[in-house]
Parts: C-alpha cells; structure tokens; sequence
C-alpha cells in the first residue's frame, strides 16, 4: 500500500492496485481449546445447515476445488483464455 502511495504522490502512476495476504504465523495451528462445533454437520441438530459444506469453511483447498467444480461447466478452456488475454491487454493499455 505505502509504495502505491508513493507512486501516485511522485505522480509515477494515477491508480494502483493493493491487495492483501493473510498469514497466520502468529496462530498457532494446534491449539486444542478451539474444537469445530460439530452439530452444524449433525442432521438431527438445530444448527444444521443443509447449504453449509463444513470442509470448504475450515480448509481453503477446498473451497478452491469447490469452486472449480461448481464454475468448469459455465467457462471452457477458451473463455479462460479470453479474459486472459482481455486482462493482460488491459493492464498494457494502462
């Protein structure tokens, strides 16, 4: 963010793009006090939810594949390639 900042304030760019990544290296990934609450996957439960796939809220891979799997049938191969290409050219004009 702060060297977008300082690309539009020396007038080296009109618009930048920030993105962000999370990381979790200060979590510790084993801690034995946080349990996943079970009952959202137990039919039988008052917090069943039908629609809540519980393997795509707890692990990103999931939820990528889940995504892939759900969207293929709308894009092919050569409507990936387009908005690619749409992209890329995009960004050179700019």
């Amino acid at each position: 963010m702060h060297m977008g900042i300082m690309e539009i304030m020396t007038g080296f760019s009109k618009c930048v793009l920030s993105t962000g990544v999370e990381h979790m290296t200060r979590v510790s990934m084993q801690n034995t006090h946080i349990t996943p609450n079970l009952k959202i996957i137990d039919k039988k439960s008052e917090w069943y939810r039908p629609r809540q796939d519980f393997m795509v809220t707890s692990n990103m891979l999931q939820t990528a594949q889940k995504l892939y799997e759900q969207e293929i049938p709308a894009f092919t191969k050569e409507d990936m390639d387009k908005i690619g290409v749409r992209a890329h050219n995009l960004t050179v004009k700019n």
